[in-house]
């Protein structure tokens, strides 16, 4: 195959590689394995809790949820939603 990318084909092996990317990206199959992960240890909690979700607010919601109920919070104070939201992990593409 004839190149204007590069003289030693380097270029054209990453140009390939990241059209099949986009293929994928526009088919769903590379968004689709991205989600949010949460867990209580992550902020020093001794609690086994953990969730994960596609969307960061999806998440929120499930870890309010778990707060109200397992730690008898009605509200999450301010530091602690900081603490939380720092520990929120992003896995797979985006």
């Amino acid at each position: 195959m004839a190149s204007h990318y590069a003289v030693d084909g380097r270029c054209d092996h990453l140009y390939l590689c990241w059209k099949r990317f986009i293929r994928l990206r526009e088919s769903h199959k590379v968004n689709d394995m991205a989600k949010y992960e949460f867990a209580c240890k992550d902020i020093g909690m001794q609690c086994g809790f953990s969730a994960e979700a596609k969307t960061q607010d999806e998440l929120m919601q499930k870890i309010a949820q778990h707060a109200k109920e397992a730690h008898n919070m009605t509200e999450i104070p301010p530091e602690t939603l900081q603490k939380v939201k720092g520990a929120i992990k992003k896995k797979g593409w985006f």
